[in-house]
């Protein structure tokens, strides 16, 4: 068998005289070269870690950088798209705009045209009322309008218009003093109720009967004398006598009245002044001599044909035309268009 050899204290001692190195300072040499393989394990193990490291982190910014190339790239290329986009984006816009511009312009150009258009149909009603019906405040009410259109327009090519509107439109609030249409409703009122109106009572003269008192032959001649007697009458009144009507001819006293009355109201509205006063007067006339004076209505109605025959109805009328022929010619319209 082998014999096993332990150092002993003794015989490390021994051996270390042997050899004539210290024990400790052999421990310490041993423990320092260890401490420096592990050192330079360490170092070692450090700068691998940090190679490594490097390496890694070289790698992990290369490969970022070309991320981030790649995204600016992408960047640059979306960035080209939306300009792209903004320009097609802005040409839309301009192309809406003229468009929007077009329509509004074109809208501008048919309020327009209406306005005028209604304009003109003013003027003309204007005209055919005073003209034709002689209807002086209808007139008036139409040039008035025609003029506020023209105003609310604001258009510098129709000034000349209503220069001549504003002149005609005096001239009929001149004329419109005199209320035409007023008279010749009142004319119809009174026609309308000619039969409410009472015709003059005839007086009646009672007869007394002759007296028969047997004795005929004596009485007759008396009688016939008294009769003839009582056929002349000669009776003193302070104001003349009406003509007294039978009960046959009150039916064309009336309808005489009324037709008088509407032929006044006729003549009134065409403008004849001269027919007019002929017709009232006539009229007015015909209640003094057939109706009954003393009646309240008949007074009334008296009054007014008084009133109306002192009314001023021979002012001549205005020429309101001018404004519609100058219309016409600025905006070229064709006259009866």
């Amino acid at each position: 068998m082998a014999k096993i050899e332990t150092d002993t204290p003794g015989k490390a001692a021994s051996k270390s005289k042997k050899t004539g190195v210290p024990a400790s300072g052999a421990l310490t040499g041993g423990l320092a070269l260890i401490l420096a393989c592990i050192a330079l394990g360490i170092s070692a193990y450090l700068w691998y870690s940090l190679t490594l490291r490097q390496g890694l982190f070289t790698s992990e910014a290369s490969a970022r950088l070309g991320e981030a190339e790649k995204q600016s790239a992408q960047l640059r290329e979306n960035q080209t798209t939306l300009e792209q986009q903004l320009d097609a984006l802005q040409e839309t816009q301009d192309t809406l705009k003229t468009g929007m511009e077009k329509i509004y312009s074109d809208l501008g150009k048919g309020r327009s045209d209406w306005v005028l258009t209604e304009t003109e149909q003013l003027l003309i009603i204007a005209n055919n009322r005073l003209q034709l019906a002689r209807e002086i405040g209808m007139a008036l009410a139409a040039l008035r309008a025609a003029d506020k259109q023209l105003k609310d327009l604001a258009n510098p090519a129709m000034l000349p218009v209503r220069k001549i509107l504003v002149e005609e439109i005096g001239a009929l609030e001149a004329l419109a003093r005199v209320d035409i249409s007023g008279m010749a409703l009142r004319l119809g009122a009174l026609a309308a109720r000619v039969e409410r109106l009472p015709l003059a009572t005839p007086t009646h003269y009672s007869e007394a009967p002759a007296a028969d008192n047997g004795d005929g032959g004596r009485v007759f001649p008396r009688e016939l004398w008294k009769d003839l007697i009582s056929l002349v009458r000669i009776r003193s009144h302070g104001e003349a006598r009406k003509p007294l009507l039978p009960p046959e001819q009150q039916y064309f006293a009336r309808e005489n009245l009324r037709m008088t009355l509407y032929g006044a109201q006729l003549a009134l509205l065409h403008g004849d002044a001269a027919t007019f006063e002929q017709n009232t007067k006539s009229a007015r006339q015909w209640l003094s001599d057939y109706y009954d004076t003393g009646s309240q209505v008949v007074v009334a109605a008296q009054d007014e044909l008084d009133a109306m025959l002192k009314a001023n109805i021979k002012g001549t009328l205005p020429d309101i035309s001018r404004s519609l022929e100058t219309l016409r010619r600025i905006t070229g319209r064709r006259t009866g268009s």
